[in-house]
């Protein structure tokens, strides 16, 4: 299938994810004759695919042996998750995880806010895919739509209520801050108030017991005043 790519994107790199006994990572050239013989099996396009090397998402089994691969283009805010291939159904699922989950990784410091996808396997389905409205597809960069396609949609963050959950945090960060310091000022308060009622408490016991020597010995308060 042509998904109309545009030209090859600059490489990513990104650390590798492990999920159980498989890894996934980013192709690099020397995975190029192992791609073009898992594509040709899954009757992909491996000429037109050939030039996005580098935006292929691998998967390599225990034995290091090529067993899936997915393709992930991006731009700007979207990315389109296309040319699954996979070596053979019985690590399917364990693959598709791997793949996954490193497209996550690779989304999120992307900055990508929706995923798009044709692949129609049940995992995808299961992950968060939905089956795109004609709206969404009216929506997609020009880039990527193919309106005759059969499209699936996974939104990472909505971007009509992305300033929004921004605005909510800063109040509540702002609310937070305030209450930290007025609580910050009260005891302060309340040590000012504490400190002098002690001095106060201080004061007039010593003012207490200078009367108290005076009137029952003179002599003695005479004798320390010098006179």
């Amino acid at each position: 299938m042509d998904y109309g790519l545009p030209k090859a994107p600059p490489l990513l790199d990104f650390r590798a994810v492990e999920t159980t006994a498989f890894q996934a990572r980013r192709a690099t050239v020397d995975d190029l004759p192992a791609l073009l013989e898992l594509w040709l099996a899954a009757g992909l396009p491996g000429e037109q695919l050939e030039p996005f090397l580098t935006e292929f998402q691998l998967v390599n089994d225990e034995h290091g042996a090529l067993c899936a691969a997915v393709g992930l283009l991006i731009h700007e805010q979207d990315g389109l998750i296309h040319s699954e291939a996979i070596a053979t159904e019985a690590n399917a699922a364990a693959c598709r995880a791997a793949l996954w989950r490193r497209t996550q990784i690779v989304a999120r410091n992307q900055g990508i806010a929706r995923l798009w996808t044709p692949e129609d396997d049940p995992f995808w389905i299961a992950n968060g895919f939905h089956l795109a409205t004609s709206e969404e597809i009216a929506a997609m960069p020009t880039a990527m739509a193919n309106p005759d396609a059969k499209w699936f949609l996974h939104r990472s963050i909505d971007p009509s209520k992305a300033k929004q959950i921004i605005n909510e945090q800063l109040a509540i960060w702002e609310a937070s801050r305030l209450q930290e310091r007025e609580d910050f000022t009260r005891t302060i308060g309340s040590l000012r108030s504490v400190a002098l009622l002690t001095a106060a408490l201080i004061i007039g016991g010593a003012f207490l017991l200078a009367a108290y020597v005076f009137w029952r010995k003179p002599d003695i308060l005479l004798k320390v005043l010098g006179r």
